[in-house]
């Protein structure tokens, strides 16, 4: 079996005891958990990380490809190449989508449509 972490996670692999087929009441038990919600936690919280850490790895190589696109046509771009200029511009795009940059806030809208402001004397 596995060692527990100082931080709780379990050890060299991640969620690895229920891969193997271990039930979370053994977990609880090999670990010292008073129950298998705590063994339960242990594993989701490490499966997490996992998952999080191969997304992270994924995003950057998408990020770098991205990067490796765009560094010829930059030249281009800048000189006044207009299809250069679209290409770079649709490389931006993709990364603001990737990095979930170009989320921003909705606007507050008046609940009555658009709202003008009246001069007191045409009232």
């Amino acid at each position: 079996m596995q060692e527990r972490e100082s931080d709780g996670r379990v050890a060299d692999r991640p969620g690895g005891r229920c891969r193997d087929g271990y039930s979370y009441d053994e977990i609880a038990t090999d670990m010292g958990y008073a129950n298998r919600s705590g063994a339960w936690r242990l594993v989701t919280n490490a499966l997490k990380d996992t998952v999080d850490a191969v997304a992270e790895d994924h995003l950057q190589l998408e990020l770098d490809r991205l990067d490796a696109l765009q560094a010829p046509q930059w030249g281009a771009a800048v000189s006044g190449d207009l299809g250069a200029a679209r290409f770079v511009l649709r490389i931006v795009e993709d990364r603001i989508r990737l990095l979930k940059l170009g989320k921003a806030a909705p606007s507050p809208k008046s609940p009555h449509g658009l709202v003008c402001p009246v001069d007191e004397l045409e009232y």
